[in-house]
């Protein structure tokens, strides 16, 4: 192999000085802004209550029993409450959020959710510094992302970095710890299922069906096991009736604060008032299930295409194409569920097209969760309801459309996002048996080649 010029190395060291003067710059500004924000008591409720789970697994329940309190979430995040109650000793006593300590100490799991965000999308695309760079600073630095987690103490960061590193293990073929991190993910947030259908079709794809049986089979046993700490205390019951509560008595709108479609019908009808996503449409049929059925069809068409050609690409499209059409045709949305399509489609940025979606994406999500802080806790920056509402609504629409446009016109040839040479198709082939001649079609034996 012939070594480099001397002028090309001493080129190519300057660049990756600049490539780290520019990450470390940008890295620094990430910190500087959550730690500036990172002691803001905002999203009183959720903080609150928060503290209020924490403080009870600490004090009177015991761990199993934490579906008895009103927990919206799946068995891993219940598991990080468990964590902060037994690691963090002032949760023995405050039953809220009002210590700066123990505000700190919620957001904590955010932003170790954040890190590995950034150490997998390194991991994906190390091959490509600029790319790496731009995909970094582009989901660090993006106001939804500080928003959610450092101000606002949300966990959508949990569940988004374990779905990208169950595509990064299933990008590398590591089928089994695929399906252990793809379980975790699972059982976070209810959010998390979506991307189910395009992880199926992937590995259905990619390791033929009986490969794939097999990889689910574990991550549907890793699932399980998430659950049996709880199963004594009737953790399945009371996390089920805890649902129905969320969905059917505080949450039954068509939109929360979600620039959607559905939001659009609800200004269209409701004005700056939620309306029910129970209403009767035709008989029976409410929203609800109009949303349900779409989301599922949309569900259908993101496996069929990743199974079709699983790549890498395909994959990443299909995460983001997944969490797209649940945030733009289910009802009950809040403002901040489309979060994790800026993630999955980061480390495409490469491609012109991929960079207009995600800037559009970027701008709308940012726009969209600023706009739905709760009233009289942050003050009015961006109106919710009105022109910006509707321009945001029209634009994740379609960003969405053409999420899956790009999805279905993936190239099948375009290499891995990480810049590696493309693995080979692994999927059993049909041997093609050359037509015979009428003569040995008599005797029993093929035409020679």
């Amino acid at each position: 192999m012939t070594p480099p010029a001397p002028g090309q190395a001493a080129a190519e060291a300057e660049h990756r000085i600049a490539y780290l003067l520019v990450l470390a710059m940008g890295v620094l500004a990430a910190v500087a802004v959550r730690l500036a924000v990172l002691p803001g008591y905002v999203l009183l409720g959720d903080l609150d209550q928060y503290a209020r789970w924490a403080h009870h697994l600490a004090t009177d329940l015991p761990f199993g029993a934490a579906y008895r309190q009103d927990f919206s979430y799946m068995p891993v995040l219940v598991g990080v409450f468990g964590a902060l109650a037994r690691l963090v000793p002032g949760f023995a006593t405050a039953g809220d959020a009002g210590d700066i300590g123990i505000r700190i100490a919620l957001k904590v799991p955010a932003l170790l959710g954040e890190v590995a965000i950034v150490v997998g999308l390194f991991t994906l695309i190390r091959l490509r510094p600029r790319l790496a760079i731009a995909a970094i600073l582009g989901v660090l630095l993006v106001p939804a992302t500080w928003y959610l987690g450092a101000w606002w103490g949300q966990l959508d960061a949990v569940y988004v970095a374990l779905g990208l590193w169950a595509a990064i293990l299933a990008s590398r073929d590591r089928h089994w710890l695929f399906a252990v991190v793809l379980g975790l993910a699972l059982m976070t947030k209810p959010q998390a299922l979506f991307l189910a259908a395009p992880f199926a079709g992937y590995a259905v794809g990619r390791w033929g069906v009986r490969r794939a049986a097999l990889v689910g089979l574990v991550a549907v046993a890793v699932a399980v096991l998430t659950w049996l700490p709880f199963v004594p205390y009737g953790g399945v019951a009371d996390y089920l009736r805890n649902l129905d509560y969320y969905q059917n008595g505080q949450y039954p709108i068509l939109s929360v604060r979600a620039w959607n479609p559905w939001w659009l019908v609800q200004v269209a009808f409701g004005g700056d008032r939620f309306v029910l996503d129970s209403t009767p449409l035709l008989g029976p049929i409410t929203p609800r299930h109009l949303g349900l059925v779409a989301a599922a069809l949309a569900e259908i068409l993101v496996f069929m295409t990743v199974s079709r050609r699983a790549t890498t690409e395909r994959l990443l499209l299909g995460l983001a194409a997944a969490t797209l059409a649940a945030f733009c045709l289910m009802t009950s949305m809040h403002e901040r569920y489309a979060y994790a399509a800026l993630v999955f489609l980061a480390p495409l940025l490469g491609r012109r097209s991929i960079q207009v979606v995600w800037g559009t994406l970027a701008v709308v999500i940012s726009l969209n969760v600023v706009a739905g802080a709760p009233p009289g806790q942050i003050g009015s920056i961006i109106p919710l309801t009105g022109p910006v509402g509707i321009v945001g609504s029209i634009a994740m629409i379609l960003a969405t459309i053409v999420a899956f446009a790009l999805l279905l016109s993936a190239r099948s040839t375009r290499a891995p996002a990480d810049g590696r040479p493309a693995r080979p198709d692994r999927r059993p082939t049909r041997a093609v048996r050359p037509p015979l001649t009428p003569k040995a079609a008599r005797v029993g034996f093929a035409r020679p080649q």
